[in-house]
């Protein structure tokens, strides 16, 4: 009860700059664990852990298709070099 008392006794501008200032200390620690680009992150399970996003990688392996059918893919292209069309 001496922990609620003293949050209670508390401005309501103390207690915003204490929750300002609580999450920038998380947004400190997360950045110095993670100092990788988003688009690294499932890229190996050590900086996948170190981004707190383990569990989001997991479910985006499960849903990659290894089996899937290949796909033929033929490209065609018209140059309009002079040279090309002789």
């Amino acid at each position: 009860s001496g922990n609620f008392k003293l949050v209670t006794d508390m401005t309501p501008m103390q207690i915003a700059f204490v929750l300002c200032l609580l999450a920038t200390v998380q947004i400190c620690v997360f950045a110095s664990t993670c100092n990788v680009p988003s688009r690294f992150w499932c890229d190996s399970e050590e900086i996948a852990s170190a981004c707190g996003v383990s569990e989001q990688c997991k479910n985006l392996e499960r849903s990659v298709q290894d089996d899937a059918e290949l796909v033929n893919f033929t490209l065609y292209y018209e140059s309009l070099c002079q040279i090309g069309r002789a």
